[in-house]
């Protein structure tokens, strides 16, 4: 109905709940990845917590050594590869609010897909859409090769 946070996919992507404390985009995330992996036989979760936290996902890569940080990434863009988790920072935190998937590496743009977002690329939208991020105008970060490998 428009609304954020509301519906059965989001349910879904949240273990059954939904309302307006329930961003989802972690949630779309590891149901994609889990889908994904089950066709190898693996489980998301071999890599990755399961959890609808950006923040925990990201402090995981980070202890893991799989965290590849923007600087890393704007002197070498080739790091990136489709299947990785896209994470956005907030400027000056440990804030890690939102994510996606790249699906592909152009130039200086990553193409994602993404939920609970719109199209201005909100954190907190009212769907699943395909995005293109500039790494060189946008702190971004990456927990490793995770569809890909």
């Amino acid at each position: 109905g428009g609304q954020s946070n509301l519906g059965p996919f989001v349910r879904a992507y949240c273990d059954g709940s939904d309302g307006n404390v329930w961003y989802w985009c972690m949630g779309f995330v590891q149901t994609i990845l889990d889908l994904a992996m089950s066709v190898k036989n693996k489980s998301f979760t071999t890599f990755m917590p399961q959890t609808l936290s950006c923040d925990v996902v990201a402090q995981h890569a980070k202890s893991k050594g799989t965290l590849i940080k923007n600087s890393q990434i704007r002197t070498n863009p080739a790091l990136i590869k489709k299947g990785d988790i896209i994470l956005l920072k907030r400027a000056n935190s440990e804030d890690w609010y939102h994510t996606g998937i790249v699906t592909n590496v152009t130039n200086d743009c990553f193409e994602t897909i993404e939920g609970n977002t719109d199209v201005n690329g909100s954190n907190n939208g009212t769907g699943v859409f395909a995005k293109t991020r500039n790494f060189r105008n946008s702190i971004l970060l990456f927990a490793g090769n995770s569809l890909g490998g």
